[in-house]
């Protein structure tokens, strides 16, 4: 998994948001979780599955975008 793969699914599906999480995890949705915090940058630590030189959130943390590929925060509590 990629950042612009996750972006381009997402995009495809129709989805206001893509999520990365656990270094592989792809996630889409319209809406965030009425839970959903944000997070330092530390937080999400864990590098892509696809491109170790991109980091794709954390343990129970996505790297959040838009899916016109605009960071909303390197860190948002799933």
């Amino acid at each position: 998994m990629t950042v612009p793969q996750c972006l381009t699914w997402a995009a495809s599906k129709g989805y206001k948001y893509a999520g990365l999480e656990y270094s592989s995890e792809c996630w889409g949705g319209n809406t965030l979780n009425s839970g959903a915090a944000n997070q330092t940058n530390a937080s999400c630590s864990l590098l892509c599955a696809g491109n170790q030189r991109t980091y794709c959130g954390g343990s129970s943390l996505l790297s959040l975008y838009i899916t016109n590929s605009t960071l909303i925060s390197p860190g948002t509590s799933s």
